[in-house]
């Protein structure tokens, strides 16, 4: 069971966390409890929980000085602020610590569930991904780390049939030719279209680097993709080449011209270019949490629209840009917590949920655009409005029926509705199309169905409306980045 810790200078609401929420069958188990962050503090460093409920304000040390001064030893603590003052500056702040969450006193029971459900499950997949990778890169470091340099280079292709044989064997052709270079796969490093090398050697060159990743290119015959390499470095930072190499692979969003990316500079007028568009930002965010309380959502709207363009540039660090798409998600989810459930949040969010997700992004036009959408369809599912009730009911309707043959006209004879008023009632109050829905519901319960290695992938295909396997295995892969088999494979290993 992960350990929970309860911080709080009112007994009663520690009490009523405590005695109000089903604990053991989140998986957890409330170790302590604390009355401000100095006694926290001592308690922390003794029983080490995995989640935090912290309030904001409290004698002798608040709760965002607390998480300051605890974050200093304990990085891996999520953190779920409560506090009965609606205001979103301290909100901004907790974001910026990296909290999982901020909720609104009195607290309601479901809606607590709901967020250690997530919470647990987010520890969960960390845990698995911290597992792996501490597994590859200790295996990583024993087969790579021969020689007194090191490097990574990283190849993220579209089209993944066959081309793992391709690039392992070439870049081992093609390095060898020049002296003895030591080359690891480091397996399920990235998102799966994502084929990430540490190489060592005692004379590694940064030209050789080159001419491999143009002779794979080569090879691979002008398929859509990008390499990128970390610049070359001593033997005890092959971790930091690995992080190295990724982070520069995803700045392709900027350079969609290049088949290789080198090491990208970033000097002092870079870092005033992002000072000053990263203030524009803050300021941007700072209106929508004044806003937020108010509930005026047509202001919102048009702030929340002006982030997508100030956060995807060239001016900021990939660092920063995945920083604030985070908090532009949790604003999101802010706003729709009250309209959504968790398997739309699933739908709407899972681009952003994806390992290493900026690596499918073509051009940063591509990526602001997926976000502008994003932002558009969470305001537009709060804004639904007086015909709530009735696409609820034919939500419900598709959730029932996703095996069937459904269609939108199907559907309006159900409700005996026009379609074409249907369909564009859906659009308004939803954020998508009626086709859109029913093919997100299918591919989400797909995803459950193939964990059940009984069935086979036509089955699946049957089982969530789909006759032909072959179009529901382009429709899954479009939807998900991966084939079904490839799901079923990688969902198999963090299972075990």
């Amino acid at each position: 069971m992960y350990k929970v810790m309860l911080i709080d200078d009112e007994k009663f609401i520690r009490k009523s966390l405590r005695n109000r929420i089903n604990w053991e069958r989140l998986g957890l188990h409330v170790e302590a409890e604390a009355e401000n962050g100095m006694e926290a503090l001592q308690l922390i460093r003794q029983i080490k929980p995995e989640i935090v409920f912290v309030d904001i304000r409290m004698p002798l040390m608040d709760g965002l000085s607390f998480i300051r001064e605890a974050r200093k030893q304990y990085s891996n603590i999520h953190y779920i602020i409560t506090s009965a003052y609606d205001d979103f500056d301290y909100a901004r702040q907790a974001i910026s610590l990296g909290v999982d969450d901020y909720i609104m006193k009195p607290v309601k029971v479901p809606e607590v569930e709901s967020l250690l459900e997530k919470t647990v499950h987010k520890i969960t997949e960390e845990e698995i991904s911290k597992q792996l990778k501490e597994k590859m890169l200790v295996e990583g470091m024993t087969a790579a780390t021969q020689g007194k340099k090191v490097a990574a280079i990283a190849f993220y292709v579209e089209e993944t049939d066959g081309i793992e044989l391709i690039i392992h064997s070439g870049l081992q052709e093609i390095l060898n030719q020049e002296k003895q270079v030591n080359i690891y796969r480091l397996r399920e490093y990235s998102c799966t279209d994502c084929y990430v090398y540490l190489l060592s050697g005692e004379e590694l060159e940064e030209h050789w680097l080159f001419e491999a990743a143009a002779q794979i290119w080569a090879m691979l015959r002008e398929k859509e993709g990008t390499a990128a390499w970390s610049e070359i470095l001593p033997k005890a930072e092959i971790k930091a080449a690995a992080r190295r190499c990724i982070r520069l692979l995803k700045s392709k969003i900027f350079y969609p011209e290049r088949k290789i990316l080198t090491k990208i500079s970033f000097g002092k007028e870079n870092e005033k270019a992002e000072e000053e568009q990263l203030n524009q930002i803050r300021h941007v965010l700072g209106g929508i949490y004044r806003q937020l309380p108010n509930g005026n959502y047509t202001a919102i709207r048009g702030e929340l629209m002006l982030l997508p363009d100030l956060i995807v540039s060239r001016n900021n660090r990939i660092v920063m840009i995945e920083s604030y798409i985070m908090e532009l998600v949790m604003v999101l989810e802010r706003i729709a917590q009250q309209e959504m459930d968790e398997l739309e949040t699933d739908i709407i969010f899972r681009h952003v949920r994806e390992k290493d997700y900026l690596l499918r992004y073509r051009t940063e036009e591509e990526l602001r655009d997926s976000l502008k959408e994003m932002i558009r369809c969470v305001c537009e599912i709060r804004d639904k409005g007086e015909r709530k009730e009735l696409i609820t009911d034919i939500k419900e309707y598709i959730r029932n029926n996703y095996s069937e043959n459904l269609s939108a006209a199907d559907i309006s004879g159900v409700f005996f509705l026009n379609t074409s008023y249907l369909s564009t009632l859906f659009k308004e109050k939803t954020g998508m199309t009626m086709t859109t829905y029913i093919e997100a519901i299918r591919m989400e319960k797909a995803k459950q169905l193939l964990l059940n290695r009984e069935l086979s992938i036509t089955e699946v295909a049957v089982y969530t409306g789909y006759s032909d396997p072959n179009y529901f295995s382009k429709v899954f892969r479009k939807y998900t980045s991966m084939s079904p088999r490839k799901y079923r494979e990688e969902a198999g290993e963090d299972r075990e």
